[in-house]
């Protein structure tokens, strides 16, 4: 597809619509119509995150990688796919995986990156848009977390940083244990 007609897609979109012109038309050079099949691996948790995904059209399933994946957020047209190209060392941290047949934009990383490092105003458009993104990911599993019967505890009583290596050891927590005034989250 031409750089005009992918500009022309970019813009239609509600996260790029508003964007600086001359920002999006960069964008567009390097952007690419990626379209997968149903049941398509599109990334897993640790490889190099080297693009953003706009979906067009299809479902993709966003799950946390074990042994036993658990599905976390389905996403569909107009979502976007991939935030983790934006922050080092610009791993995935989830599985995404289509659903159906999917057609999606991809937009190189690293442009993006010196884009928004080279333009303040889409810097932090980008950024501020993003963290929305982020924001509805951390509800989608807030929620899912209040629905499980055990809630993952690490056993110490530091909140978690975020990196998995750093929970010293994983025990189930229950509704009930958290509801009573003497738990403290610590080890016993």
């Amino acid at each position: 597809m031409t750089a005009p007609g992918m500009f022309a897609m970019l813009i239609d979109h509600p996260f790029f619509s508003t964007l600086p012109r001359k920002s999006v038309q960069r964008m567009a050079v390097h952007a690419r119509r990626r379209d997968f099949l149903a049941r398509t691996t599109i990334f897993r948790a640790g490889e190099a995150a080297e693009e953003l995904f706009v979906i067009r059209r299809g479902l993709v399933l966003l799950q946390l990688p074990s042994p036993t994946p658990a599905a976390l957020e389905l996403l569909g047209p107009d979502g976007l796919l991939g935030w983790s190209w934006l922050f080092p060392p610009y791993r995935w941290h989830l599985d995404a995986t289509t659903v159906e047949p999917t057609s999606t934009i991809s937009i190189d990383a690293g442009v993006l990156r010196a884009l928004m490092a080279a333009d303040p105003l889409t810097g932090y458009e980008m950024m501020r848009r993003i963290g929305g993104v982020l924001f509805d990911r951390l509800r989608t599993t807030w929620a899912h977390i209040a629905q499980s019967p055990t809630l993952p505890c690490s056993g110490s009583s530091r909140p978690w940083a975020g990196n998995p290596a750093r929970i010293p050891q994983e025990r189930d927590v229950s509704r009930e244990q958290l509801a009573t005034p003497s738990f403290s989250g610590g080890p016993r």
